[in-house]
């Protein structure tokens, strides 16, 4: 199953917007898209060793893209994959979170994952004070230092980030460590668990 449209020209994009702004019932470009979101987030799914989440991972995310209009505020920065994949990403962690609010537990031998790792993953990932002390240091860093941060907080892999920004997988390492040393002093004075996210 493709997508009738890849999304990758800015003309793609702008007829999707438009029928997003328009409202619905949407036509051909939204319905492109929802496929284009589900082989997205089937991937993803399956890479994080829950190919069942695919379907709610995919409806999470259009819900965030489409029903939500976080497609309008996309403004050419980065790739419009990228973009959609940081979604896909946060729809995937909102999965996993009504999967372990509601209904049976499966063991972990069944689902082919270990829980706790899975609940370590998205405790960091959440971490609001980490986050928030972020924030307030974001400023030491130079443009691409907080791209490569931003992306990692988002979810991607070095090699995802490296993808995203069009830079060498070593390039992201590099920047990666020099951000941490500019960003050290701000946490020195935090708990392992948010220093553990450098």
């Amino acid at each position: 199953m493709e997508p009738e449209f890849s999304f990758s020209s800015s003309d793609e994009i702008g007829a999707l917007k438009e029928e997003i702004r328009d409202g619905p019932p949407y036509g051909r470009y939204v319905a492109a898209f929802w496929i284009y979101l589900y082989v997205r987030a089937r991937k993803y799914a399956h890479a994080n060793h829950r190919p069942d989440l695919a379907t709610d991972t995919t409806e999470n995310a259009y819900h965030r893209l489409v029903t939500r209009a976080a497609v309008l505020r996309y403004e050419g920065l980065g790739s419009f994959e990228g973009y959609c994949r940081k979604n896909i990403h946060w729809g995937f962690i909102d999965a996993i979170n009504k999967d372990n609010d509601g209904g049976d537990e499966l063991p972990d031998d069944e689902r082919g994952v270990d829980k706790n790792k899975l609940d370590q993953q998205r405790r960091s990932l959440e971490s609001r004070r980490f986050r928030e002390q972020y924030a307030l240091c974001r400023d030491r860093l130079s443009k691409r230092e907080a791209q490569v941060v931003d992306l990692e907080l988002d979810g991607l892999t070095p090699s995802q980030i490296a993808d995203e920004l069009n830079i060498r997988r070593n390039t992201v390492s590099v920047t990666r460590r020099n951000a941490c040393k500019k960003l050290k002093p701000c946490f020195s004075g935090d708990d392992s668990e948010s220093s553990s996210n450098f």
